[in-house]
Parts: C-alpha cells; sequence; structure tokens
C-alpha cells in the first residue's frame, strides 16, 4: 500500500493528540533497531500511540504505516541523483500532512537518511526529535548522524566509543 497507511496490530490507529509518536525507519538493520525499541516502549508505556514512516517496503506489523519514497539506489549509484529530488520533495510534503492529521508530539529515527527533512520539518514546529545511531557504528560518524546531532534534542549510541566523537550523546546500549 503505497499511498495511505498500512496498518498492523492494535498499538496504532488514527488518534490524534498527546501520545502520538513519529518512527521513522529504514530497511534491514534500522528496521530491526525500531521494532527492539517498539518493544520496549509498548511494554512499558500504555497510550502511547506509534505511527512508522517507512522508507521501502519493510514495514513493522505492529504499528501503523506510512510507507516514504527511498532517496538512493543501493545497487546503483548514479541512479541516486534521479530518485533524491523526487524522493526528498515527496517524502517531506508527506509527512508535513501527516504531522497535521496526527499533530505528533516528537519523532525517533534510527536512521536512514532521508529523516534529514523530515527533522527539519519537526524543529521548524519545535517538535521532539530523539536519534539512536546505529548499532554498527563504533569509532566513525555516519553521514546521517553528523547531521541528526545538530537537530536532535536527544541523540543516542549504542556504543560506548562514539561517546568522545558525540560528546553530548547518551550511551544506551543495544537496542
Amino acid at each position: 500500500m503505497t499511498g495511505g497507511g498500512a496498518r498492523g496490530g492494535s498499538s496504532g490507529g488514527n488518534k490524534a493528540g498527546s501520545g502520538t509518536i513519529f518512527m521513522f525507519y529504514g530497511e534491514g538493520g534500522h528496521r530491526a533497531e525500531m521494532e527492539s525499541l517498539l518493544s520496549h516502549l509498548l511494554g512499558r508505556r500504555e497510550g502511547i500511540n506509534c505511527i512508522g514512516l517507512a522508507e521501502g517496503s519493510a514495514l513493522i506489523a505492529t504499528i501503523v504505516n506510512h510507507r516514504l519514497i527511498p532517496m538512493r539506489s543501493k545497487y546503483v549509484r548514479w541512479l541516486s541523483l534521479f530518485l533524491i529530488p523526487p524522493a526528498l520533495f515527496y517524502n517531506t510534503a508527506k509527512t508535513f500532512f501527516l504531522m497535521l492529521k496526527y499533530r505528533p508530539k516528537g519523532l525517533i529515527s534510527t536512521g536512514p537518511g532521508s529523516v534529514l527533512f523530515p527533522a527539519v520539518l519537526f524543529k521548524i514546529f519545535r517538535k521532539k526529535i530523539v536519534y539512536i545511531e546505529n548499532c554498527s557504528r563504533f569509532e566513525t560518524k555516519s553521514l546521517t548522524g553528523k547531521y541528526m546531532y545538530l537537530l536532535a534534542d536527544r541523540f543516542y549510541v549504542q556504543s560506548r566509543g562514539l561517546l568522545a566523537l558525540y560528546p553530548k550523546a547518551v550511551y544506551a546500549g543495544m537496542l
């Protein structure tokens, strides 16, 4: 389902307001980390309405999801030049309209890079932003992490080695 939302279990819904959080994730490891985070969140707090903004086709079944267009091709690098402009426009516009619909309090992301422009929207509207640097990073910053470190209200790392690179980060351990 590409246009609207794809719905999973009962923790999501069309409720707007106080407990709504957008969960921005991609495929592969980003999705696995978000699923782990969701299991921790939903197990501890009643009334959180999680809305997934998923890049690609890998959707988390337990929340309402809205698909976004991938901004790059993992397999054909030159193709990314043609993917970025329409994906950037579409993903930012869709995020804006979903913000109007759900009125989220914040955004949590485990990556990918396409979160940057939606994060700028959240900053403009004074919404909270939480970013979790990918667990595959031990000694170097990710490109997304470099920018999200500047935008995020809370920035978490999963490796103690990254605390030297991100002095204001919080060590969270592995998801």
